[in-house]
């Protein structure tokens, strides 16, 4: 990938998400690769090995842009599940787009 277009793609995921930390990269990166449209609060901090207040403050940021949306258990409101909303969507499609389209550059 050349320079120019990764300066390109990172611009692009910071007007998505504006400032943000390599943990917030870590939790969107990690929905985009999960295999289920509904991603348990418990798995992002197991499988990241990050702390709950961190993933927290992800999830935060993430929903204030509109880029997922939290819901919580009914019965249980310590369990809470994260999916994409269509915007955050947008964003892994474009990402995905600009990456397939490096191979050779």
């Amino acid at each position: 990938m050349s320079v120019l277009k990764l300066i390109g793609l990172l611009e692009k995921v910071e007007q998505y998400l504006g400032q943000h930390s390599l943990r917030d990269a870590k939790v969107i990166v990690y929905l985009y690769h999960s295999e289920h449209n509904v991603v348990d609060y418990q798995s992002i901090i197991k499988d990241l090995d990050l702390s709950a207040v961190g993933v927290t403050r992800s999830l935060k940021l993430l929903s204030d842009r509109d880029m997922i949306t939290i819901s919580m258990d009914t019965e249980d409101t310590r369990k809470k599940s994260v999916m994409l909303t269509d915007k955050g969507k947008a964003l892994k499609l474009y990402v995905i787009e600009t990456m397939g389209n490096t191979h050779g550059s």
